[in-house]
């Protein structure tokens, strides 16, 4: 498989499977770290989105996750 369409398939599956695996995540960074070429027909094909939209679905998720997390941190009444 060519890099492009892995890094594709990687998003996707990160996109897909939010908060179940941390690995996608890292493997996502990487990619973008290393200036991996992106195969945005596939990840349009498969999300039914503009590549556009599906990036800022992503990054609505993890910052949605972050608040939560810095509101459990802050929260004297926790049990975590």
């Amino acid at each position: 498989m060519v890099k492009e369409d892995m890094f594709a398939h990687k998003l996707m599956a990160m996109y897909e499977r939010f908060g179940k695996t941390n690995r996608d995540i890292y493997d996502v960074w990487f990619f973008l770290k290393n200036n991996w070429p992106i195969n945005k027909e596939i990840v349009e094909q498969r999300a039914g989105l503009s590549f556009k939209i599906l990036l800022q679905k992503c990054i609505d998720i993890f910052e949605k996750k972050r608040r939560i997390k810095l509101w459990n941190l802050k929260d004297p009444f926790s049990h975590n």
